[in-house]
């Protein structure tokens, strides 16, 4: 059975669609992980950071002074206290960030299911149609 111009455009958005619906599904499941587990996700130098106090105090060190940030030396339980809080806020950025990836995908994802099922009906009528 000969195929049509029209079948075949179709069938081949359908084909890019599944493929883009995979890689979409992909992210979809990092997000996902992200929102569940932000701690997992957190990027090495940001979780190597939070890990110890004496980290947490190199990198205050390699801030620039004036961002909060005055040379000074802090005592082991203030230390202690920025470190959790600034975990805690990297947490909820790494899960806020995911919430956003699952948003971002769903609609991506909803864009491919509508082009593959319209241009599978095109398919399907051409396919009727030509025999």
């Amino acid at each position: 059975m000969k195929k049509t111009i029209l079948e075949i455009y179709a069938l081949a958005v359908c084909f890019v669609a599944v493929a883009f619906f995979a890689g979409f599904l992909g992210q979809t499941l990092y997000g996902a992980v992200q929102v569940a587990n932000p701690a997992f996700t957190l990027d090495k130098f940001q979780y190597s950071t939070f890990q110890s106090n004496e980290a947490f105090r190199r990198r205050m060190d390699l801030m620039p002074v004036g961002l909060g940030n005055e040379q000074r030396m802090w005592t082991n339980e203030e230390l202690t206290r920025l470190r959790e809080a600034g975990y805690a806020q990297a947490l909820g950025v790494e899960e806020r960030d995911g919430k956003q990836s699952l948003l971002h995908m769903a609609i991506f994802m909803l864009i491919a299911a509508i082009a593959f099922f319209a241009h599978w009906r095109i398919a399907a009528r051409a396919r009727q149609n030509g025999a």
